[in-house]
């Protein structure tokens, strides 16, 4: 089986840090969906998190989001 292909872009502004990442799912959609729907809670309490979109290709099997964070949460990993 192959494995996802990952694409991560991070943008820098003074005050904000936009996260954008990118799989091409390889495995079963709806698992993948479900274990992203599990996350959605922990991914909306994260410090510093502004805003959150996802993104779905069904065409290309692609799915994603685009987080907005204040870069004040220094201690943010990204």
């Amino acid at each position: 089986m192959r494995e996802p292909q990952w694409l991560t872009l991070e943008i820098h502004m003074s005050n904000r840090k936009i996260l954008f990442i990118q799989i091409e799912l390889v495995g079963d959609r709806e698992q993948f969906v479900a274990d992203a729907e599990k996350l959605a809670v922990p991914i909306a309490n994260v410090p510093g998190l502004i805003w959150k979109m996802w993104l779905t290709n069904e065409g290309t099997n692609t799915f994603g989001g685009l987080y907005l964070f204040a870069v004040s949460y220094t201690h943010l990993t990204l």
